[in-house]
């Protein structure tokens, strides 16, 4: 099988021969390895010459890999180890996502009392799901509402659904969306953002979180369309799209014949810093991730390889 990298969020390419489902959530490209990924986006971005430079930290979203249906250490050990390679454990830090947007994205708790009635806690990551969800729905019916009211094509009827909904949305309602969405960019470009040893800030972090929560459904499957698989997909999906943050997917081999995979997420405008850092990881990635694989490391056993190489660290610094 050919290993399909991805890269989205390109919001600087014209897109005047593209039929985008919405205008400002998704547009991107895929290959068949890192160099063509990153020759072709930085053609396509004409993004002018910088010297390359290593992540200065790098941010495993701790709740995000809860949401995987698969084994967490999977994904998250293979980054580990591979990041500890490249750059040195120094750089590791984990984050509440949860936590930090519920305190630096203030519009949510607004769009909570307008969609929710009832003491019902729904977190955050929720709620931006059903954030990018309405603004997706409502740019998709902005777009293509006129061709779809004259051709009258056959959707399924979840889609309908899906696309009628945004009928009961008030102008309020998409404004607020449209706040969160502000709101979001500055949320994770802060994020991001490391303090250097000379007192100012430099956008030098990765985001990692897993790419989705479920392996891919069957065909023909009605679960994509279970409130559990929208919710935990579309959870994982918000962060890049809704704050337009640059994304890049990479495949991290196969869990029970299925597929796996990780994103490295970058601040808005970062394309150049997150394709060289996915050219100089992914081959890392890609050995770490058959190691996981073949070796079938139980939890405690993951741990054990994670003390092992931290004595190794320690050894070679006392030498």
């Amino acid at each position: 099988s050919v290993k399909i990298l991805s890269l989205f969020y390109l919001e600087l390419i014209k897109f005047d021969y593209i039929c985008l489902t919405c205008q400002t959530i998704i547009a991107g490209l895929f290959a068949k390895d890192p160099s063509t990924l990153r020759r072709v986006g930085l053609v396509l971005l004409q993004l002018p010459f910088s010297v390359q430079r290593n992540p200065k930290q790098i941010l495993l979203a701790d709740d995000c890999f809860e949401l995987l249906k698969i084994p967490k250490d999977r994904i998250s050990q293979v980054v580990t180890n591979s990041t500890e390679k490249h750059f040195g454990r120094q750089v590791l830090k984990h984050e509440n996502l949860e936590k930090y947007f519920s305190s630096k994205v203030p519009s949510l708790k607004e769009f909570y009392s307008q969609k929710i009635n009832g003491d019902s806690k729904i977190s955050s990551l929720t709620l931006l799901a059903n954030v990018a969800q309405i603004l997706q729905r409502y740019e998709f019916k902005r777009t293509h509402g006129e061709w779809i009211n004259s051709e009258k094509p056959v959707l399924d009827s979840a889609i309908s659904a899906q696309i009628n909904e945004t009928l009961d949305m008030t102008d309020k309602e998409i404004e607020i969306c449209k706040l969160v969405r502000t709101e979001m960019r500055l949320a994770v470009n802060n994020l991001l953002k490391v303090k250097s040893s000379v007192r100012f800030y430099i956008d030098d972090g990765i985001l990692v979180i897993p790419t989705t929560a479920y392996p891919p459904p069957k065909l023909g499957s009605k679960e994509i369309f279970s409130d559990d698989y929208q919710n935990r997909s579309f959870s994982l999906l918000s962060i890049a799209s809704i704050s337009g943050c640059c994304q890049v997917s990479l495949p991290l081999g196969y869990h029970d014949k299925c597929p796996v995979s990780v994103s490295f997420i970058a601040r808005h405008g970062g394309d150049r810093f997150l394709l060289d850092t996915v050219q100089t990881v992914y081959s890392s990635l890609q050995e770490h991730a058959d190691t996981v694989a073949k070796s079938k490391l139980s939890p405690n056993a993951v741990k054990q390889e994670h003390s092992a190489e931290a004595v190794k660290e320690k050894v070679s610094i006392i030498l």
